[in-house]
């Protein structure tokens, strides 16, 4: 345990926050009377369960997480917590962020930073309501972004606004490993925050300016106060990259032999992005052979269904 302690606190002063996976491994109903023998016996249980190490014994992880809010608040750095879905073997109900309550009621934790990712979906609510009561809790709605329908990205976040501060409200773009999920999420956010801001405006619930004020603390202002970010000391000298060279319409209709990977991004039947990379000579195979579509089925979806296989 001291050496974890020790690791955390020699990465404090390179980082802007911590981040726990804690709702996916053992629930956020923290014990928060966990003590330091408790913990060394979950250990020692995860170890003697054989490979492949999951650390999922309630007593350690529980520790690990009281522990490392510790270490946050001795450097002033804010936790993300992971709430409501994401891991496709996630048992929701452990992921209510209301199981937290004991933990902000905690008198050793109400100086934290604590913000709660993924706006607690399908918990829209009761986080809205946790950060409306708790000064330390704040709301993120990243991944529900880009990943819901127009309409439903729409109305989680007009669900999250109905209570939660205005002032306490992030977003992020929820991207992991390619770079258009990042430009998705940016994208549509833009676009379902303006969608939400006109309509309270139409409503008469804000004045012109608040509207606009509001969306430049959605979008930046809040997470700079909330990570404690110089942006204008960070960012001064980072000048705008060139883009890359584009294509010419001779060279896109020739054979294109430096390119050796596809990625396919389109949305399924439930207006889910999703995506897929095959090589090039695979997909160039399956386009061939199946260039003339069946009635019953499009060339890319049966290309598509291929490359699942």
């Amino acid at each position: 345990m001291e050496i974890f302690t020790k690791e955390l606190k020699s990465e404090a002063k390179n980082i802007v926050a911590f981040k726990s996976i804690v709702a996916y491994r053992s629930g956020l109903a923290i014990n928060i009377e966990v003590t330091v023998k408790e913990a060394e016996e979950g250990l020692n249980d995860i170890l003697c369960a054989g490979k492949p190490v999951r650390v999922s014994n309630k007593s350690f992880v529980d520790y690990i997480f009281m522990n490392a809010l510790e270490v946050a608040q001795n450097y002033d750095l804010p936790m993300q917590i992971d709430t409501g879905f994401g891991d496709k073997d996630l048992d929701l109900r452990p992921a209510n962020p209301l199981n937290l309550r004991n933990l902000l009621e905690d008198k050793r934790f109400t100086k934290n930073r604590l913000v709660l990712l993924h706006a607690s979906f399908p918990f829209l609510k009761e986080a809205s309501y946790l950060s409306s009561v708790y000064p330390q809790v704040y709301l993120d709605f990243g991944l529900t972004i880009p990943k819901f329908s127009f309409h439903g990205m729409v109305s989680s976040v007009k669900e999250i606004l109905e209570l939660a501060p205005m002032n306490k409200v992030m977003i992020s773009t929820g991207g992991i490993a390619f770079a258009e999920s990042f430009y998705l999420g940016a994208k549509k956010a833009r676009e379902v925050v303006f969608d939400v801001v006109w309509d309270v405006w139409v409503d008469s619930d804000v004045s012109i300016a608040e509207a606009v004020a509001a969306v430049k603390d959605i979008f930046a202002e809040n997470a700079k106060q909330f990570y404690k970010l110089d942006v204008s000391k960070r960012y001064s000298d980072v000048k705008p990259q060139p883009l890359s060279p584009s294509f010419q319409k001779e060279e896109l209709n020739g054979p294109l032999t430096d390119v050796s990977l596809v990625r396919i991004i389109w949305l399924d039947f439930s207006a889910q992005h999703r995506c897929r990379v095959s090589f090039t000579f695979c997909f160039s195979e399956l386009f061939n052979e199946y260039s003339f579509a069946s009635y019953k089925e499009s060339t890319s979806d049966y290309i598509l269904h291929h490359l699942y296989i």
